[in-house]
């Protein structure tokens, strides 16, 4: 659970300071006042509050339910090893797997893959600052600007970035 908990905080971390640049970015430097970065504008709020608020009530959540979640994991995770040693030793004996074994372990493994999409599908709000700096070379210079400090050297709103 503390992996969980360090792995949360570092996700909050990361959202909020990429959602910062992105939002700092557009605000700061007038060639990135477009409808579209407007857009993008909105989104990095959005995404910056999922970094405030959402991730500390996810880990505060996660914490208070440590041990029935880690007791129902361990119950999950357990039912799912002796399925599969059954199905293991019933072929290795010769014997036929029935289709609703197979289909028993099946949903088993989607219903464990699903939860644990749900609870990673918060990193979505981490990635877009990525994203926009992966496909504007304009927001990774911008992104640079910042944070090598050289927003602070002079009055650099208008300049070209490339």
């Amino acid at each position: 659970m503390i992996t969980d908990t360090v792995a949360l905080c570092l996700l909050a971390v990361i959202t909020v300071c990429g959602n910062l640049l992105v939002i700092i970015s557009i605000i700061y430097f007038k060639q990135l006042h477009t409808p579209t970065n407007s857009l993008i504008l909105s989104l990095a709020v959005a995404d910056l509050l999922v970094g405030i608020v959402v991730f500390p009530l996810s880990m505060a959540l996660s914490l208070r339910s440590c041990l029935d979640l880690n007791v129902l994991s361990c119950k999950i995770f357990l039912v799912a090893q002796r399925q599969v040693r059954m199905i293991h030793n019933m072929t290795k004996c010769g014997a036929a797997v029935s289709k609703m074994e197979r289909k028993a372990t099946k949903t088993l493994a989607i219903v464990l893959g699903v939860f644990l999409f749900c609870w990673l599908a918060l990193s979505n709000s981490m990635f877009n600052p990525f994203i926009y700096a992966f496909f504007y070379s304009w927001f990774r210079s911008a992104f640079k600007m910042i944070i090598s400090g050289r927003i602070f050297q002079g009055d650099v709103t208008n300049c070209k970035l490339h």
